[in-house]
């Protein structure tokens, strides 16, 4: 399912639900608390495994996505986004850089780069000097927006910058939703590196 041509007309597409307001998408991913069903409690496992130290390979972050995405977003991404690495990151316009070499990854909207669903691109060109962890941190961190663009709608415009650190793509609602997020990672992955490392990509400095 990370085929990237994938599209109404094929038999594993999944249409998005009908746009709703950037404040009924975040009480939608509020009104979803963790529960544990074997489906999670198998995910969290997988998870775990592979956040345990030992090598991992690159694509290691894309094979998590739905795991993560069955603990943390409840399967609404499912089918509905994809990931995979880019090599053109920098040159789209949501790119924010973490460091000179760029943005670690960044989400588009449905129909960027001739995809028909919303995509979450890592940066394959940048020099990785962080851990697996922090990397998966970004990707939570990208599946939130996505979560804004599979209910909203492609186009959702500016958040609510309302306090230091926010930007226009990173305010009120990003964060209530990131807050949330946060807790399900804590309450379900139960490991002090994985919350420390997720963290950072949550960070104002870190977006």
């Amino acid at each position: 399912m990370q085929n990237d041509r994938i599209g109404p007309q094929d038999t594993g597409w999944r249409s998005c639900p009908q746009p709703i307001s950037c404040d009924a998408a975040l009480q939608l991913l509020l009104s979803r608390p963790f529960t544990n069903t074997p489906e999670t409690i198998a995910a969290i496992s997988r998870i775990q495994n592979a956040l345990d130290g030992r090598p991992a390979g690159p694509d290691a972050a894309v094979k998590m996505f739905y795991d993560l995405e069955e603990v943390l977003f409840r399967g609404e991404l499912r089918r509905r986004v994809i990931v995979r690495w880019a090599s053109n990151v920098n040159g789209y316009p949501l790119a924010v850089p973490l460091a000179p070499e760029g943005a670690i990854a960044i989400t588009i909207p449905p129909g960027g780069y001739r995809q028909p669903r919303a995509a979450i691109l890592i940066n394959a060109l940048f020099p990785y000097r962080i851990s697996l962890i922090e990397i998966v941190g970004f990707v939570v961190h990208e599946m939130i927006h996505a979560w804004y663009l599979v209910h909203c709608g492609g186009d959702i415009g500016d958040d609510q910058a309302s306090l230091p650190g926010h930007d226009e793509h990173h305010g009120y609602y990003f964060f209530s939703a990131a807050e949330s997020v946060m807790m399900n990672v804590v309450q379900c992955l139960l490991r002090d590196d994985i919350t420390r490392g997720f963290t950072l990509a949550f960070q104002p400095q870190g977006i």
